[in-house]
Parts: structure tokens; C-alpha cells; sequence
């Protein structure tokens, strides 16, 4: 800002400071008249027409309540899906734990047809001990008996 060297310090950028202020509020006073006026229309001397409101009132609530049916058929219909969805939901929670139940019940029998496996196995390997055992008694007793059979033949000759 250009300081004038013949007026007394501050007089007249105050003066300038006033005049743009009240410009400015009487700007913003004559838009908001023009604005006023604009957005609900001079209307004179004429009285307001009821019966064209009135139409018009029931027409839009008209629109509203078909829309509102609308809605509600929507509205039934989601309830409906949310139900059988909660349905479905308890069913296949049902499933998971029978599921659960049943694959429980599969490991429990795989484990005891493995300790059934290993049972078999060990009585095969005794079957194998028994009869080896078995034979090697019925040798000895067959050579107890060659060798009687061979005493009471030499003593009777």
C-alpha cells in the first residue's frame, strides 16, 4: 500500500475500511431480497388454489403408498429368504456337527482296526511259535518212540 504523505497517519484507510464493509452488507442485503423473491414468487393479490394443493397432496400420497406396497412385498419376501436362510444355516450346522460326530466315530474305528492288525499279526507270529513248537515235540516224540521201538526189538530178538 502507497503511504500518502499529505494526510494525517490512518484517516483514510479507515474511511475506505468503512465504505467496503457497508458496500458489502448492503450487497449481500439486496441479493438476499432478489433471492427471496425468486425462490417464492411474488404473488400479489392472488389467493392460494386449495383444490389444485389438494390434487396435487393426494397424488403424491398416492405414489407413496404404491411404492410403500412395493416395499413391503420386498420387504416379506427378504424375511422370507432370511428365514429359510437361517434355516439352511441350523441344517448345515446340524451337518457339521454330525460331520464332526461321524468323522470321529471313522477315526475311532480305523484305530481299532490297526490295534485289530497288529493283534492278528502277533497271534500269526505265535500260530508260527506254537506249530514250529509242535513239530519239533511231535520229532521228538517220534524219535522217543524209534528209539523205544528199537530197544523192545533188540530185546526181544
Amino acid at each position: 500500500m502507497v503511504e500518502n504523505k499529505d494526510l494525517p497517519t490512518g484517516t483514510k484507510g479507515k474511511k475506505n475500511r468503512w465504505k467496503g464493509f457497508g458496500a458489502g452488507i448492503l450487497c449481500v442485503f439486496i441479493l438476499g431480497l432478489g433471492c427471496g423473491y425468486y425462490m417464492w414468487e411474488y404473488r400479489g393479490n392472488k389467493a392460494p388454489d386449495y383444490k389444485k394443493t389438494l390434487t396435487e397432496v393426494s397424488n403424491y400420497i398416492a405414489t407413496i403408498e404404491h411404492k410403500n406396497r412395493g416395499l413391503r412385498k420386498k420387504v416379506n419376501g427378504l424375511e422370507e429368504r432370511i428365514n429359510t436362510l437361517e434355516a439352511g444355516a441350523a441344517a448345515s450346522a446340524d451337518a457339521a456337527s454330525q460331520e464332526a460326530g461321524l468323522r470321529s466315530s471313522i477315526k475311532v474305528l480305523e484305530e481299532n482296526l490297526n490295534a485289530s492288525k497288529k493283534r492278528n499279526q502277533a497271534l500269526a507270529m505265535e500260530n508260527k511259535d506254537l506249530k514250529a513248537r509242535l513239530s519239533a515235540s511231535a520229532e521228538q516224540k517220534k524219535d522217543a518212540q524209534g528209539a523205544d521201538m528199537t530197544y523192545t526189538y533188540s530185546t526181544t530178538m
